[in-house]
């Protein structure tokens, strides 16, 4: 009898063991702290190997541990230096494949864009910020030609140089982060941003350049983190996305990135919130700096509010949750509490990873969640574009209040849909036409034209350009850079006060340069950047 008690108390430790390696964060867990972590890990140093810092700003750490994160549950419990515990659960991308290749995108229409397009489509604010939508996914393949463009490059960042020059608290993001790998390698060696380029093209391929498709937005800039897989990840690539904002708001638009929305095409099926309650927490740290974010809820047929789903589950005001439809009105997951909105995502044409597009170009199609989400993160672009002075100095003054009217035009732009009558919150379907006239409703009834911040506006002209371009401006340049594709500095002058142009005009000479997409950096007398802008090399 003990014989046999003992065999199998060793068969269960084998299978434990053999389903620990194949889920290594079952010796992990996550934790917010209210103290030091070190003294932490010295009080507990019998069963924390090594801890990772997933958000300083909320002080959230991945510990390593020497036991099962059941082991140490109830310590973690009993620990006054324990704000909040969790393990470091794993998700998925929410992906339907579909590889037929047709011609259209027929989304846009049904969707309102090509009425909303009739109005500014320039990816810049009335302010002159440069508007940014952060991607957490898998990655992007830069090389696809409707991609290329429209990255975000982190100009205040040097490159390979183990700095943090724009002290944001990450080291080397120039191209933006990579929460698996911890640098700024946006092209994921291992899912080969199969999933994440797709997405991508959702809402920032180029548009109106006569070639391949477009995004929601025809002009606007894409910030990528990889990440969305564990729990761990997902937190830090959420801290990359609200310090690079902080860090605009804080420096008054010198550093960091105007990001206004972030698309999340992952998600975990039947998890609570309770299950995950710091990844749920960082939506509202994101949204008191004005970011609101999309979340793809399940792809299944299911009823959410009964069977739980993350993001869905969370309950923070600054998410924004999308399911997928198709014109047979076949849906993916829904609830009336969970679920904020549906769009088309299914049979999407949009721009593939290299790896997927041998001998068929550049375009692929895809459905599901992961297809809806980012038409709805892509027409917060859309309304940044055309919003009208009133609602950038809310933005200005209060970011939090800026999010929440976001969602609220969305919502109160949906079209209704009897089918989709109390399966998601706004009754309907993405109308990005409905959304503008919304704000315009509000812009109307809070008209100002004071501009709360001081703009320094410029002219480069012309643009495209052969031979030179003139910079035309109401302030004094010290300095002119100018960067490749790539982000190499390929020219830089600096201009004393003997050779100023009396009328703040400076000429760029332009023959020495391959024909090609550049960028355009100005700083001011102070020191301080005046602007980026794209220019066109005939």
């Amino acid at each position: 009898m003990l014989k046999g008690v003992f065999i199998l108390l060793i068969t269960v430790f084998t299978i434990f063991n053999s389903y620990a390696e194949k889920r290594p964060e079952l010796k992990e867990c996550i934790v917010m702290l209210d103290g030091n972590i070190d003294e932490f890990c010295s009080i507990n140093e019998p069963f924390i190997e090594s801890y990772k810092t997933l958000s300083p700003n909320l002080k959230i750490y991945l510990l390593k541990l020497n036991v099962s994160y059941y082991d140490i549950r109830e310590k973690l419990v009993a620990s006054p230096m324990v704000l909040s515990f969790q393990t470091n659960g794993r998700s998925t991308r929410r992906l339907v494949p579909n590889d037929a290749l047709y011609p259209s995108q027929t989304q846009m229409k049904k969707m309102g864009l090509e009425q909303a397009w009739e109005g500014i489509n320039s990816g810049l604010t009335g302010n002159n910020d440069t508007i940014v939508i952060a991607i957490i996914d898998d990655g992007v393949d830069v090389t696809n030609p409707e991609l290329s463009q429209n990255a975000f490059i982190n100009y205040h960042e040097i490159p390979n140089d183990n700095i943090d020059n724009d002290s944001n608290g990450y080291i080397d993001d120039y191209k933006g982060w990579n929460a698996i790998q911890h640098s700024d390698s946006i092209f994921d060696p291992t899912e080969k941003a199969r999933h994440g380029s797709l997405v991508t093209g959702v809402i920032a391929a180029q548009g109106n350049n006569s070639i391949g498709i477009t995004g929601v937005n025809l002009n606007i800039k894409y910030l990528t983190i990889v990440g969305g897989i564990t729990d761990a990840d997902i937190i830090e690539s959420y801290d990359y996305v609200l310090s690079m904002k902080r860090l605009y708001i804080e420096t008054k638009g010198k550093k960091g990135a105007y990001i206004v929305s972030s698309n999340s095409s992952f998600g975990r099926d039947r998890a609570r919130e309770e299950d995950a309650p710091m990844w749920c927490a960082m939506y509202d740290s994101m949204g008191k700096y004005g970011i609101i974010s999309m979340g793809a809820t399940t792809n299944s047929n299911a009823n959410i509010d009964l069977e739980g789903d993350l993001p869905s589950d969370c309950s923070s005001e600054f998410t924004l949750i999308v399911t997928d439809i198709n014109d047979e009105n076949k849906i993916a997951g829904y609830g009336e509490i969970g679920v904020d909105i549906a769009a088309f995502g299914s049979n999407t044409l949009s721009t593939a990873s290299r790896v997927d597009t041998a001998n068929i170009g550049w375009f692929k199609r895809f459905s599901g969640t992961s297809a809806a989400t980012p038409y709805v993160a892509g027409a917060v672009g859309v309304l940044y574009s055309n919003a009208c002075q009133s609602f950038l100095n809310l933005h200005d003054r209060r970011p939090d209040s800026a999010a929440l009217l976001v969602k609220q035009f969305i919502l109160e732009g949906a079209r209704f849909s009897n089918y989709l009558n109390g399966k998601v919150t706004s009754d309907g379907i993405l109308e990005v036409n409905e959304m503008l006239k919304k704000m315009d409703q509000w812009c109307f009834k809070n008209q100002t034209n004071v501009i709360d911040k001081q703009i320094v506006e410029f002219n480069v002209y012309p643009n495209p350009a052969k031979e030179e371009v003139w910079i035309e401006l109401q302030d004094n340049l010290s300095a002119i850079i100018l960067y490749d594709n790539l982000g190499r500095i390929v020219y830089e002058r600096t201009i004393g006060l003997a050779n100023k142009n009396l009328e703040n005009k400076y000429v760029l000479p332009l023959t020495n340069f391959i024909p090609g997409l550049y960028f355009l950096r100005l700083v001011g007398e102070d020191g301080q950047e005046i602007g980026v802008t794209s220019l066109q090399k005939l």
